[in-house]
């Protein structure tokens, strides 16, 4: 994916980004996401929690995951997007309990590239506790 940059320095040096584009993008509330090739089809990515990702009852806020989950998705695409592309599908179920103030690690792994579609599976974990587990499509639209 364009702009994808290698972090160069801290705790996720080697690891992979996509810059903000302005600090008051969606990207920029959910807070750094970086990622780690596995393969050339699949992706370990780690997003950092916090308070202001929970919800009324203290756990992470299930829109928080999904979209670190719809991120995972294009981390795991990047090598073969070569045009711009969307998220057509996205189903998730959600399996436990994330707690704000543990980095959430998502397993994300392409399972099929046909023509203009992708589909991606994305593992949720925070610690050995499984959070969540999805499928995504994603449509190449350039």
């Amino acid at each position: 994916m364009p702009g994808c940059e290698e972090v160069e320095s801290g705790a996720f040096k080697g690891w992979l980004r996509w810059p903000a584009v302005k600090e008051s993008s969606f990207h920029e509330a959910i807070g750094p996401f970086q990622w780690q090739r596995c393969s050339p089809s699949a992706a370990r990515c780690r997003v950092e929690t916090g308070d202001r990702q929970s919800n009324g009852s203290g756990a992470l806020h299930g829109g928080f995951i999904s979209a670190c989950i719809d991120m995972a998705l294009f981390a795991a695409a990047e090598p073969v997007l070569t045009a711009p592309a969307v998220t057509s599908h996205l189903s998730i179920d959600f399996l436990g309990r994330g707690v704000p103030g543990e980095p959430l690690d998502l397993e994300a792994e392409v399972l099929s590239d046909r023509n203009r579609h992708l589909l991606v599976r994305v593992l949720v974990r925070q610690g050995e506790s499984l959070v969540a587990s999805a499928t995504g499509s994603l449509l190449r639209t350039g």
